[in-house]
C-alpha cells in the first residue's frame, strides 16, 4: 500500500493507494483540481465542502453525458450492423441473379453458335 500526497485547492492531502496507482491518483486529483479551480473562477471561495460538493456534481454530470453518448454511439452502432447484414443479403442476391442472366445469355449464344454451324 502506498501514499500519495496530492494538492486540490490549495490543500495538501495525503491519500493512500494501491501500489502503482500513484501516478493515475495523481491525475485524478489534477481533474478535480482543475474543476474546482473553474468554480473558484465563478462562485469564489465558498468553503471546500461546497466546492468539493459542486466539483463532484460537475465530474458525475461529465461521465453521465459520456457514458450516455457512448449508448447512442452503440445503438448507431448495432443500426449499422444490421444495414450491413441487409445489404450484403441484398448484394447475394443480385450476384445470385446477375450469375443467372450470364449462364442464360451463355445459353443463347451457344444457340447461336450451333445454329450458325
Amino acid at each position: 500500500m502506498s501514499a500519495v500526497n496530492v494538492l486540490v485547492n490549495g490543500r495538501s492531502y495525503n491519500i493512500a493507494c494501491n501500489d502503482g496507482e500513484e501516478e493515475h491518483l495523481q491525475r485524478l486529483a489534477a481533474m478535480v483540481d482543475a474543476k474546482l479551480i473553474d468554480l473558484v473562477k465563478m462562485v469564489g471561495q465558498i468553503g471546500d465542502q461546497r466546492l468539493m460538493l459542486m466539483a463532484g456534481l460537475l465530474l458525475a454530470d461529465e461521465l453521465v453525458s459520456e457514458r450516455t453518448g457512448k449508448g447512442d454511439l452503440n445503438k448507431a452502432m448495432e443500426a449499422l450492423k444490421a444495414a450491413n447484414l441487409e445489404l450484403k443479403a441484398q448484394a447475394d442476391a443480385a450476384e445470385g441473379e446477375a450469375a443467372a442472366a450470364l449462364e442464360a445469355a451463355a445459353r443463347r449464344v451457344e444457340t447461336v453458335i450451333s445454329g450458325l454451324s
